[in-house]
C-alpha cells in the first residue's frame, strides 16, 4: 500500500485530473506480486476510490461479474468497463 499512501494528494496537486482508472486486477496483482484476487488488491483499489471519492474525479473499474458491477456501483465507482454479457 506504501505506493498509494500520496495518492490522494497527488489527485489533488495535478489541475484537470477529471478521471483516475484502478488499473485491472492483473496489473495491480503483477505490481504487488500476489495474486489478483489477494487483500492487497482489494486494498489498492479501495485507496484510488477514496482519492478519487475525495476530490470529485471519476474513478474508473472493470467489474468481473454482476455482483462486482453491483458492489461497485454502491461503493461509488462511477465509470465501469465491462466485457461483453457480464453474466451471472
Amino acid at each position: 500500500m506504501n505506493r498509494l499512501r500520496n495518492l490522494s494528494l497527488a489527485v489533488a496537486q495535478v489541475p484537470g485530473v477529471t478521471a483516475l482508472s484502478s488499473a485491472a486486477g492483473g496489473d495491480l496483482s503483477s505490481s504487488y506480486g500476489v495474486p489478483a484476487n489477494a487483500p492487497e488488491v482489494e486494498g489498492a483499489r479501495q485507496s484510488i476510490l477514496q482519492a478519487c471519492l475525495k476530490h470529485k474525479v471519476v474513478c474508473w473499474i472493470s467489474p468481473t461479474s454482476k455482483g462486482d458491477l453491483d458492489k461497485r456501483l454502491k461503493e461509488g465507482w462511477r465509470m465501469l468497463r465491462t466485457t461483453n454479457g457480464l453474466a451471472e
